[in-house]
């Protein structure tokens, strides 16, 4: 009689342990990519020299102030289409170009301009082991080890 009873509590104990392995593999795999990625980055940027990070830090405090002043220029039709999270991104962005002025669009195109040589001014400072970094932290999909 204990027989059947020993053998159902090693199985039950079998099947509660392979429950928890899967919660925990699973809770690792749902780890939302952006976070991974913003770790990553996060680690690459430690391994910078001193100059490379204020490069860096130039770059995005430049990049910020330029979206300040853009968003400061854009009327409340505009503003609601780019708060409007119901749209993807992309479509967005579609709909609020649309509706740009002349003196909208000439500022946008010189924000990427200045944002583009301000990359390219901080990518020639990176070594090729520095830029396969990057590169690494930026693609879309990340193995979990």
């Amino acid at each position: 009689m204990k027989s059947p009873k020993i053998i159902w509590s090693l199985i039950t104990l079998i099947l509660f342990n392979v429950g928890l392995s899967f919660a925990q593999n699973t809770e690792i795999a749902t780890k939302p990519k952006k976070r991974m990625k913003a770790e990553i980055r996060s680690e690459v940027i430690k391994n910078l020299s001193e100059e490379q990070k204020q490069l860096f830090n130039d770059r995005k405090a430049l990049i910020k102030e330029n979206r300040k002043k853009f968003k400061a220029m854009l009327n409340k039709k505009q503003l609601a289409i780019l708060n409007n999270k119901t749209i993807e991104r992309r479509e967005r962005m579609q709909l609020l170009r649309k509706t740009l002025t002349n003196e909208q669009r000439a500022v946008f195109k010189a924000n990427r301009i200045a944002a583009k040589k301000s990359r390219e001014q901080f990518r020639a400072t990176l070594t090729e082991e520095q830029k396969r970094q990057f590169k690494t932290a930026s693609r879309k999909k990340i193995k979990n080890n």
